[in-house]
């Protein structure tokens, strides 16, 4: 399971980030098909963190949305296709 952040506003009112970016991932093991599997992975906060507009990087305060699911939001790979909108969430990250 891979999971992707993509900041969508900030505080600060910077601009100019990764589209999305992969914060996390866990593999499963042993699912047959037909079958689903419940999976708990930890969002580590440093994983959040992106180049500011000064070239520190550092986790950006604003309002993210996360994707979960096999793998990115875009889709990709022999037998991907995007996430569907139920496998995402937004949160938000104060200073």
């Amino acid at each position: 399971v891979q999971v992707y952040a993509a900041i969508n506003s900030t505080s600060t009112g910077e601009a100019n980030f990764p589209l999305y970016q992969l914060v996390a991932f866990k593999r499963v093991f042993a699912v047959s098909a037909g079958t689903s599997a419940s999976v708990k992975i930890k969002l580590d906060l440093a994983a959040m963190r992106l180049v500011d507009s000064s070239g520190v990087y550092r986790v950006i305060p604003g309002t993210y949305t996360i994707w979960a699911g096999g793998c990115s939001p875009a889709g990709g790979g022999l037998f991907a296709t995007p996430l569907a909108p139920l496998q995402q969430t937004t949160i938000q990250l104060v200073p």
